[in-house]
């Protein structure tokens, strides 16, 4: 369409998905396609003439194809992943076919039709695994130790090398654990929303080891804000971390949520997963000098926003 920025998002029907559309119909010149398997608006998502949803799998070419055919698209945000860090062998076998396999063939199709730029979804609180006691760059080494940030590797190193193949530009994005409102609450996916759900079902919390693992947790709408920002000012051939760039145990974050609702739910302390790295928190300053861009949403905040919206939601529903 004309004097439009059009954009085709890969899973936007997901939590991301959720709060990063509507930040990018913010921008009266984005036009947005989103493409999923759900991909009907939200309740949340008022009808906007800008946004446009295809019903489709993710693995069959020819469904991805008539986005391609119908618009002039101008940028690919691919969400997809149907993993998470406690993923095993079998789901890493089942997300090559059905992840990074397309993510091949959707390379060729961007080449083929000449769109230039993807921004890809990767995960910094997964793929530098086990590191020192620091806040990691994007420099750090990668050596993820889990499925999930595995997946991610994989496809970051494909993007670079279509890159040099097909001169295809890229926007890598390396979130920290990521938590706010829109979450798929039923799937109770992220600790904190996992622990509010618990809290609201008065059922224990349970945390894997001793509570003492430290995680940088960023607000939803905090990481969306960022992305329009690296999406307005055209920034590619980057790899950005997004994060808070403070760390917090586990510990701490259920002490908050239990405060939140004045709650004594007990807790059942488990064995550790060696799927969990003990520390990460993630170097912000490049994103902060390339678009000078600060998280606003402190976690206790954050964890308060999320509480009501699930408390709304869930009670809604029963």
């Amino acid at each position: 369409m004309k004097n439009t920025y059009n954009i085709l998002i890969l899973g936007g029907s997901g939590f991301i998905g959720r709060n990063l559309i509507p930040e990018l119909l913010k921008d009266h010149r984005n036009y947005i396609i989103n493409f999923d398997q759900n991909p009907h608006p939200e309740q949340f998502l008022e009808q906007n003439p800008r946004l446009v949803s295809f019903f489709g799998n993710f693995h069959e070419t020819s469904a991805l194809k008539a986005c391609f055919d119908l618009y002039d698209i101008n940028l690919v945000i691919h969400l997809i992943s149907g993993l998470i860090p406690s993923s095993n062998q079998a789901d890493f076998l089942h997300e090559i076919n059905s992840v990074i396999l397309p993510t091949y063939s959707l390379i060729e199709l961007m080449s083929e039709y000449g769109v230039q730029k993807l921004l890809f979804f990767s995960s910094g609180g997964t793929i530098y695994g086990r590191t020192k006691m620091h806040k990691i760059s994007e420099a750090e080494p990668l050596n993820p130790i889990n499925f999930y940030g595995y997946s991610k590797l994989v496809l970051e190193k494909y993007l670079l090398l279509m890159h040099e193949k097909y001169n295809i530009d890229y926007l890598i994005i390396r979130p920290s654990n990521i938590y706010g409102i829109r979450n798929n609450w039923r799937r109770k996916q992220g600790v904190i929303h996992r622990f509010i759900y618990n809290v609201l079902y008065d059922q224990p919390l349970e945390i894997w080891g001793d509570g003492t693992i430290i995680r940088d947790f960023i607000f939803v709408q905090d990481l969306c804000d960022a992305v329009r920002l690296l999406i307005q000012e055209r920034i590619k051939n980057k790899t950005l971390n997004i994060g808070y760039g403070y760390g917090v145990e586990i510990n701490e974050i259920k002490d908050i949520v239990l405060s939140i609702f004045g709650n004594r739910t007990n807790c059942i302390y488990k064995e550790t997963r060696n799927v969990d790295a003990p520390f990460n928190v993630l170097d912000i300053s490049a994103i902060e000098k390339e678009i000078s861009w600060k998280p606003i949403i402190d976690l206790r905040e954050g964890i308060h926003i999320t509480s009501e919206w699930m408390k709304k939601e869930i009670f809604r529903e029963n």
